[in-house]
């Protein structure tokens, strides 16, 4: 059975035109953290931003894999590198858009959760899909797509209070696929207590396709002047909003200089909407949101 299989991964192996490299199943490769949640599903895959201008394909398995193949949609792959399938000796093979990895030794990776492989893509991705896994008996897994995990999602649980911003279609200078994030720079941290501690906190943020963007911040609740209450986590009423932009084809983060068409851009106005963004290269360190 292994036989076949292995022949079958060879036909499609050279039916692909070869634009990554083999793995060399040496010592653990250099992977950058976007803080990836393992737990999301189980028997999936799934892409996730690395925050940077490659995808980490992440994966959760409990059977041992011992071959796979799938279709990146919406985004061309340049190139694939680490990840388990290079700690465990696997060969990749890639076409524009169906990735092919196997063990010409017969190695597997081991079941379990990680992350299978780096892929380096031009333009953002949409979708996985045609999915073939193979444990290592030869025999097929049924591994499903997660989908997309865009970078760093925001994590803030909802308060009850927020803040609507509208991002016209009039604006221009913004790529399709940028991810706007909207900050309050002394914002509340804490959640649940009375802490009270304040600082940068990421409180809304969307992906501009060309279209109207509207962009839901979340807010902060501070009830510590009552018995028993807390703080919960948010931007505070009155603060001005700082909005920045991160463009996934040059891994930049931009800082934005914009124009007000209603509102004067501070959080707990009843109406606000942007209508011309400039974006400024501030050299901010990637992986900011």
């Amino acid at each position: 059975m292994r036989f076949i299989l292995v022949n079958l991964f060879l036909i499609l192996l050279f039916s692909c035109e070869k634009n990554s490299t083999n793995g060399t199943g040496g010592g653990a490769p250099d992977i950058p953290d976007p803080g990836i949640n393992y737990s999301v599903c189980e028997n999936c895959i799934w892409l996730q931003s690395d925050c940077s201008e490659n995808w980490i394909l992440g994966y959760n398995s409990d059977s041992a894999i011992g071959g796979f193949q799938f279709t990146v949609e919406g985004a061309a792959i340049l190139s694939t590198s680490g990840g388990d399938s290079e700690l465990n000796g696997f060969s990749i093979s890639s076409s524009s858009s169906t990735l092919l990895g196997f063990s010409f030794g017969g190695n597997s990776i081991p079941e379990g959760s990680g992350e299978l492989l780096i892929i380096n893509l031009e333009g953002y991705p949409t979708g996985l899909s045609n999915i073939v896994f193979s444990d290592s008996d030869a025999e097929p897994i049924e591994i499903l797509s997660y989908g997309i995990v865009d970078c760093y999602d925001l994590s803030l649980e909802n308060t009850g209070v927020s803040q609507l911003t509208i991002f016209k279609d009039s604006i221009t200078g913004l790529e399709i696929g940028d991810k706007i994030g909207i900050f309050d720079s002394d914002a509340i941290l804490n959640y649940g207590d009375c802490s009270s501690q304040r600082g940068e906190l990421l409180v809304g943020v969307g992906i501009w396709d060309g279209e109207q963007l509207n962009i839901v911040s979340i807010g902060s609740v501070d009830l510590c002047n009552i018995n028993g209450g807390v703080q919960l986590s948010g931007y505070v009423e009155g603060h001005p909003l700082v909005v920045r932009v991160y463009r996934f084809s040059n891994g930049i983060v931009y800082s934005t200089e914009l124009s007000w068409e209603t509102g004067s851009g501070f959080f707990g106005e009843i109406l606000q909407s942007i209508d011309s963004i400039n974006l400024i290269n501030s050299s901010l360190s990637k992986g900011l949101f």
